[in-house]
């Protein structure tokens, strides 16, 4: 993990997702950025959802749990601060961090025209998914079936008339969920 000087302190540089309006995804929480934030305990064993302060390791790692929501670089105190590293996950759990105001995403995702052609196939569903002014338009007989999943379920602004005849049962019932029909 990447290491930073905040506040005289030597911190880990992690990620929260948080939805729109701040909340941890229990919305039992609203965050508020630019603040310290600490538990009275952290699991120390490797459960996967546990107490504790939940962050991520990655950018990267922190898209797979958000859904239209934001996430935010966080610093985390390497001393005096219980930090538990979950085996062989992207995650982890610590008793305090500093959630920052700065909002990160990945810039391939937010240009993704820049990139196309060189990305792999889990990185452009991470754009059908994301970003929900994705061209899908243009790369839409390039896109697999699940990135058009991803498209038909994320795309608030997503052609349903245009591409009803192409789409699998599994997209229509998507399309009708996501889509607001005029009339």
């Amino acid at each position: 993990m990447k290491k930073i000087i905040f506040e005289e302190k030597e911190c880990y540089i992690a990620y929260k997702v948080l939805h729109e309006d701040l909340s941890n995804f229990k919305e039992n929480y609203t965050y508020e950025t630019e603040n310290w934030y600490s538990t009275l305990e952290v699991d120390m064993t490797d459960e996967s959802c546990s107490y504790g302060c939940n962050l991520f390791k990655t950018i990267e790692a922190s898209f797979i749990f958000m859904n239209h929501g934001k996430i935010f670089k966080c610093y985390v105190p390497i001393k005096n601060n219980k930090i538990k590293f979950i085996n062989n996950e992207s995650k982890f759990r610590c008793l305090k961090f500093y959630l920052t105001n700065e909002e990160v995403f990945l810039d391939y995702i937010k240009n993704y025209e820049k990139y196309w052609n060189e990305l792999t196939e889990d990185q452009k569903e991470r754009i059908c998914i994301h970003n929900i002014n994705f061209n899908y338009e243009k790369y839409w007989n390039e896109l697999t079936e699940y990135q058009k999943d991803c498209v038909c379920s994320n795309n608030i602004n997503f052609n349903y008339e245009k591409y009803w005849n192409e789409l699998t049962e599994y997209q229509k019932n998507y399309a009708c969920r996501s889509t607001v029909i005029k009339g």
